[in-house]
């Protein structure tokens, strides 16, 4: 067991690992409050913790608190949190840290008519080209899961941001996203929910390589409101599996 101290009121939020290499992040700052500090991440390798302070060259963030690590079998990991930039704006920042412990920062983007404050809640990789992220962006702190979601996406270097899609014969605009999971290979699905006829109707969306399939589980028991989707993770033989109010699904 290895005891890390941190500072003042910083804290860890999340952490994954790639092979025999961990990596844990977790802001300096109060929630929704980024500081001008450099972002932090503290690296396991063969049992022992070390704790580094990546450089923000290369975006236009002065200060970045990360809180979300997804990492890929390739040893590759990306690390998003929030941050605000030189015109004090928020964004969206992401830590790159590859296989060889190198790292490269950037901001990402935000979808179009975004405006507010932005939070990044879940983040899964393939590799280092192949990423998912959930965020929001809106004006009220993003409690009980307020504000407006979307995903992120890294194909290949860059980083695109898009707005949910909406199933057909829901209500336009109701689609809410809740985790998102790599299969280690060349897929990761988001799992969620959109309103549907007063009611909540799992949807999940399918990611491989350039194309992105959206679909409705079907449960066996037709259940006219089946809840949603909150869980998906999926396990080394490649294989995932997402969980909700009611039932779970093999996606």
């Amino acid at each position: 067991r290895a005891v890390v101290t941190l500072p003042g009121n910083a804290r860890l939020t999340d952490v994954d690992c790639a092979g025999t290499r961990c990596i844990a992040v977790g802001p300096d700052s109060a929630p929704a409050s980024p500081d001008a500090d450099p972002p932090r991440i503290l690296t396991m390798t063969d049992g022992d913790w070390t704790e580094s302070h990546p450089s923000l060259s290369g975006s236009d963030l002065t200060g970045l608190d990360l809180t979300q690590v997804g990492c890929g079998p390739d040893g590759s990991c990306e690390a998003l949190g929030v941050g605000k930039t030189g015109t004090g704006d928020w964004a969206v920042g992401a830590i790159s840290v590859a296989a060889d412990g190198t790292t490269s920062a950037q901001t990402l983007p935000e979808p179009a008519g975004a405006s507010g404050q932005v939070a990044v809640y879940s983040v899964a990789c393939n590799n280092a080209d192949d990423c998912v992220a959930l965020a929001r962006y809106g004006t009220d702190g993003f409690q009980d899961g307020s504000g407006t979601p979307y995903y992120l996406r890294r194909s290949g270097s860059a980083w695109t941001a898009h707005a949910l899609p909406t199933p057909a014969g829901a209500d336009a605009g109701s689609m809410t996203s809740s985790a998102v999971a790599c299969n280690g290979d060349s897929v990761c699905y988001l799992v969620g929910y959109a309103q549907a006829h007063n009611a909540k109707e799992p949807v999940v969306l399918r990611f491989a390589g350039t194309t992105r399939t959206m679909f409705v589980p079907v449960f066996p028991d037709g259940a006219a409101d089946v809840g949603k989707l909150g869980v998906v993770t999926c396990a080394h033989d490649g294989q995932c599996y997402a969980s909700g109010q009611i039932g779970r699904a093999h996606v």
